[in-house]
């Protein structure tokens, strides 16, 4: 099975995160106070203070050649200015795939574990052929070069006789900003349903 680019990315991060994890645990075990430590001998002291620049020069090296590629992914807006475009889009995806949004509706943004921006959901509900609208308007969503992943998707049989599909896909999109909007980050919930023209 061939792995995608957005995949290999993904990957990617975590491995830097894990390694990085690693590392801070090596140099700072839990629970034990610095006075009840023991002392290594110099040379193994030496030893691991060049095993742990190493791996630090490495992560640094890793996240920049990362950051570009964060950088291509995400928005640098706030999660307010974000939700008007990637509904535009939602929208120009649909006419592309010939679905019609029944319902849009961005849901509450959520900080990210880093607390270096947030991810912002929008569930997005339809009505349409499996094959080939459907298949199409996902792999759109998808698409490598895009900014949108699906998080989440329910789809259950809507009418035999047309063979049409009720599809709710939650599609979330990545912003470096913070919100400025005190009401989203206590979990206000912002309805705006819009429908394709």
């Amino acid at each position: 099975m061939a792995i995608s680019n957005r995949e290999r990315r993904m990957i990617l991060i975590g491995g830097v995160l894990v390694v990085g994890m690693l590392a801070w645990s090596a140099l700072n075990p839990p629970g034990t106070p610095r006075t009840q430590r023991k002392l290594l001998p110099r040379a193994q002291a030496e030893q691991k203070r060049a095993d742990a620049l190493r791996t630090l020069a490495r992560m640094r090296a890793e996240a920049e050649e990362i950051e570009p590629r964060i950088a291509r992914m995400s928005f640098n807006l706030t999660p307010e200015e974000v939700v008007p475009r990637v509904i535009r889009e939602l929208q120009r995806v649909a006419r592309r795939s010939q679905v019609r949004l029944r319902e849009v509706k961005p849901l509450r943004p959520r900080e990210l574990p880093s607390g270096q921006g947030q991810r912002v959901p929008i569930e997005v509900r339809f009505r349409a052929p499996f094959l080939p609208h459907v298949i199409q308007f996902l792999y759109l969503i998808e698409d490598p070069e895009g900014r949108m992943v699906v998080e989440k998707l329910t789809i259950t049989s809507a009418e035999a006789r047309q063979q049409t599909v009720d599809v709710t896909v939650q599609v979330t999109v990545f912003t470096r900003s913070l919100s400025n909007n005190v009401e989203v980050k206590q979990g206000e919930k912002s309805d705006a349903n819009a429908t394709q023209s």
